[in-house]
């Protein structure tokens, strides 16, 4: 599609490193590129020509998020942290690390996991040994669920708190840690528009959505498609004119749409998320979708 001038703006990509990837031809053709799901800070960060806008939060916020739960409302003071060596869990690691450090907290140890590594005696005997309050899981499933296993195992590591972010949202990881009473980082939606957006998904497909990317495609798609009916004019010769300028203009103004996630509105640098992120508990029932119980103001 490079070169296409009749295209205005597309709705995606599925991950940062894809959006990072296409961002030069969409600012090589004067598109805009609207997100629901890359959430690496960096790509709102000093954009010389505004090409990306999103409706997910970037990612950082639960990690902030996370680190104050735990101290503020869970009165945890000592907290030891699991990561792999992705920049996405590196950056949550860091960020829940820095903030619980600044709230008056102390992370007493911190681990890396290799893709796939499954002998962890060495580290969780570390890890024992400065008897955390709070285990932060900044992993994804496979290593997660194996670490949640051991820790279960473990005469004192079972007594520690466990809280995970977003990507330990899922009824999978859910049913494997059935038997582990945990909290999880996730959006926190409450407007009435998403409970009936849920109500009609579960009965088309029998099933609540498994993630927030349905909802945050649709106000993408929803905000793109406002502005352009905003912008879009009658020309001299009865053509419909789009102006790019004027509808990059319209995004950032100011005005809200009304989203699943709430009331939308684009800032100057491309964020346009109406939500931030709770907590969810994950019980032993295994009961899905899982309660919110905690909402990061």
């Amino acid at each position: 599609i490079d070169g296409d001038d009749t295209l205005l703006g597309l709705i995606g990509p599925a991950c940062s490193d894809v959006a990072q990837a296409v961002l030069p031809a969409v600012r090589r053709n004067n598109w805009v590129l609207l997100s629901p799901a890359s959430t690496v800070p960096f790509l709102t960060e000093n954009q010389t020509s505004l090409a990306f806008f999103r409706t997910v939060p970037n990612h950082l916020q639960q990690a902030t998020a996370a680190a104050h739960f735990a101290y503020e409302q869970l009165g945890v003071r000592q907290t030891a942290v699991f990561q792999d060596n992705t920049e996405y869990n590196n950056l949550l690691a860091q960020q829940f690390s820095d903030t619980f450090a600044q709230l008056g907290g102390t992370v007493s140890y911190q681990a890396t996991l290799s893709p796939g590594q499954s002998d962890l005696t060495a580290v969780l005997s570390e890890a024992a040994s400065k008897a955390p309050q709070l285990i932060y899981l900044a992993l994804f499933e496979p290593e997660a669920t194996l670490l949640v296993s051991r820790l279960a195992e473990s005469s004192t590591l079972n007594r520690a708190t466990l809280l995970g972010s977003d990507s330990l949202f899922s009824p999978t990881f859910a049913s494997k840690a059935s038997s582990t009473r945990l909290f999880v980082t996730n959006p926190a939606f409450t407007s009435e528009a998403y409970s009936a957006f849920v109500a009609d998904w579960t009965i088309r497909y029998e099933t609540p959505p498994a993630s927030p990317g349905p909802i945050y495609a649709y106000d993408a798609a929803l905000l793109l498609l406002q502005a352009i009916e905003n912008v879009a004019e009658v020309g001299q010769t009865g053509a419909l004119v789009i102006g790019r300028a004027a509808l990059r203009q319209q995004l950032t103004s100011g005005a809200p749409v009304a989203g699943l996630s709430g009331s939308l509105s684009c800032a100057s640098t491309g964020e346009c998320a109406a939500v931030g992120y709770g907590v969810y508990e994950f019980g032993t029932d295994a009961v899905w979708p899982p309660p919110l119980i905690w909402q990061f103001e």
